[in-house]
Parts: C-alpha cells; structure tokens; sequence
C-alpha cells in the first residue's frame, strides 16, 4: 500500500518467503489528486489494516483480497466495573478451550490487564460465542484489603480479579501432558503474585496452573541478565517443529534501548513454561 496516496500496488500486495505469503490491506480508496502528499487525514471510504501470515506451498490454493466489515454489536468489551478504572494496558490473551467450556467456563476465555489505585492487575472474562463477554466473580483478590476507595470493603473478593501484576501472557498448553501445568503463565512487570489471593508470592517468572486462574505451581522466576526487564506483553508459545517452547519478551541494549527478544526453553512436557 501507498500511504501517501492510498491506493493499492498490487506489486506489494503478495511477497513470497519460504512458501508464505505476507498480506498487506490497506484503504480501498484510489484518489488520484492527493500526489505526493499524505492522505491520512482525510474522510474516505471505510479503513482497515491487517497483516497475516498464510501457508501456500503447495497447498493449490491463493490469496484473495477480501472484505471486512465492522461489527454491528461494538463495542464488544468495555470498563465496566469499579476496579476497571484503566484498561489501557490491556495486553489480551483469549483461549478457545472446549473442556472448559464444558464446565460452563467459556470455551471462550480471556486474560486482561489494567492499571488500579495502586498497581496493574491480571483480570480475567468468558464468553460462549466470543462476542458477549461474563467477568465471574473469583473470590481471590480482596479489594477490601488493598484498594483505598470506600466501597472496595463492601466488593472484597466478589470481582474478576486474578493476581496483582502486570503484562502477564497466558498459554493454552496441549503439550505438556501434565494436568496442573496445562495452563503457563509468564512475565511480569510488576510482578505476579502466585499465592492463593492473587496478593503474594509475587516474582517476575513463569509458573503453571490447571485452569489459569487458580493453584498457581513451579513458579521457576526470570533471571535474565541485566538490563532486561519484561515492562510489556511477555507471551511463551510452543513451538511443535522444534518441540520448545519460545518466549517473546522487552530487552533493553546501550545501543537500541528498547528491544523484542526471544527466549527458548527446551523440550515440552516441562512445568511453567517447559
């Protein structure tokens, strides 16, 4: 796409690397008198971007250009609760998981954070169909006993808290064939509090649970050298090519400053994060 005068090159659209073809969209709109200037901030037509990843190799099949269409329910989600004052480090992470939702728990599962009166926090929604959202009580973290604001005595533990902590990434592991590991958690900053309230224990680290939000174990922490520290979305994947898991994490240099790194950790069946 060119932004200055949006309209689409067709030879920018499809870039083949290694068999995968890199999807760029952009406005729809052809303007013919903007030039050489930006066009950003002029009224069109209606304007998305995306960037995806599709496997073509030998695969018969071919990209398309398609249409997206803004949902007619938005928004979806919103700060709806007392102790939802800032969601704007809201760093998601949704699950599908059919065995949860087997127990009425989803299938659809959301991990959120967001900024209170005295720190972030790792918060948690379900969903049946991915587009109406529930925040169950958890009866873990106690408002009462953290948050000054006079009616936090009187929602104590009846909110959708999970732990203190910050720019926490949660994985779905189908790999590791230990039950109470089948969900990883990772990062931290501030750090996460693993105890039974979601208030101590707290350690930039990785650790695993059996359903993401309760009996949190292995907590293994994060020593990576110095300067690293993970003030943003920390996210482990597994990797079933290379049967490892891979963290993508903030790292810090003299010369760039601010940094994405990747880490790896070998071999699945391994707790908190292989």
């Amino acid at each position: 796409c060119d932004p200055r005068t949006q309209r689409i090159d067709q030879s920018k659209m499809v870039v083949g690397l290694a068999g995968l073809a890199a999807i760029a969209i952009c406005s729809l709109v052809t303007d013919a008198n903007c030039g050489t200037q930006w066009c950003a901030h002029r009224e069109t037509t209606t304007k998305h971007s995306m960037l995806g990843l599709v496997n073509t190799s030998g695969t018969g099949l071919h990209v398309q250009i398609g249409r997206v269409e803004k949902y007619g329910g938005n928004p979806l989600f919103s700060q709806d609760k007392l102790w939802e004052p800032r969601l704007d480090n809201g760093y998601p992470n949704v699950v599908y998981d059919p065995s949860s939702g087997a127990t009425g728990d989803g299938p659809w599962r959301l991990w959120y954070g967001g900024i209170g009166p005295v720190g972030q926090y790792l918060y948690y929604a379900n969903s049946t169909d991915g587009l109406a959202w529930t925040k169950p009580d958890l009866n873990r973290y106690d408002l009462g006993e953290k948050w000054p604001e006079p009616w936090a005595k009187q929602v104590g533990k009846q909110n959708n808290i999970i732990m203190y902590g910050g720019g926490l990434g949660i994985l779905h592991d189908l790999h590791d064939p230990d039950p109470s590991q089948r969900y990883k958690i990772s990062g931290g900053a501030p750090a996460g509090c693993y105890s039974d309230d979601g208030s101590t224990n707290c350690v930039v680290a990785t650790a695993g649970s059996p359903d993401g939000i309760n009996n949190w174990t292995r907590v293994a922490p994060l020593a990576f050298a110095p300067p690293w520290r993970p003030d943003c979305h920390t996210n482990v994947v597994y990797d079933t090519r290379n049967a490892e898991y891979r963290m993508t994490t903030r790292d810090y240099t003299a010369t760039s400053g601010r940094d994405i790194a990747i880490a790896v950790s070998g071999g699945g069946g391994g707790g908190g994060g292989g």
